[in-house]
């Protein structure tokens, strides 16, 4: 195993060890225009399209939301930086109303899972996102990795 892995798999490690099942964060985040434009530009995404409410007013792609809880819980600063280049494995994302562009939610997300599996450290996290009126906007569960590197295979 490189020096590189073996230093990266020590820190990765003692980060995981941290980690409670059950531990939650909370957040409110307001999506603004600028984040959207820089989101749609990168994914390459017509906006705003058909995310034009009712009203004529601009919408969130779904995406946008769906990412949020990712960089909020466990992948953020203080984290070391080697735990937050993990990758995602599996995600199940519902999505339930749309989120107005200018519009405050709040993530809620809670740890309900770690384990150690073909050599990866890995994370799955429930979390849900409501709008300003307090009804579900969006729901899931991410499995992600702590880190890129691994415990060797036999």
């Amino acid at each position: 195993m490189s020096d590189e892995n073996t230093v990266a798999l020590e820190l990765i490690e003692a980060h995981f060890n941290k980690i409670e099942i059950g531990q939650f964060e909370e957040f409110d985040q307001v999506i603004t225009e600028e984040m959207v434009s820089e989101y749609v530009l990168e994914h390459r995404i017509n906006w705003p399209g058909n995310y034009i409410g009712t009203e004529n007013e601009l919408l969130a792609p779904p995406g946008i939301v769906f990412f949020r809880p990712a960089v909020g819980f466990g992948l953020k600063e203080p984290n070391p930086p080697l735990t937050r280049a993990g990758f995602f494995t599996r995600t199940d994302r519902t999505f339930h109303q749309p989120v107005r562009v200018g519009e405050s939610i709040r993530f809620r997300g809670e740890i309900t899972d770690k384990y150690l599996r073909r050599g990866y450290y890995y994370i799955v996290v429930d979390w849900t996102a409501t709008g300003a009126n307090g009804a579900l906007s969006a729901n899931g569960r991410e499995w992600h990795t702590l880190g890129w590197a691994r415990h060797p295979q036999d």
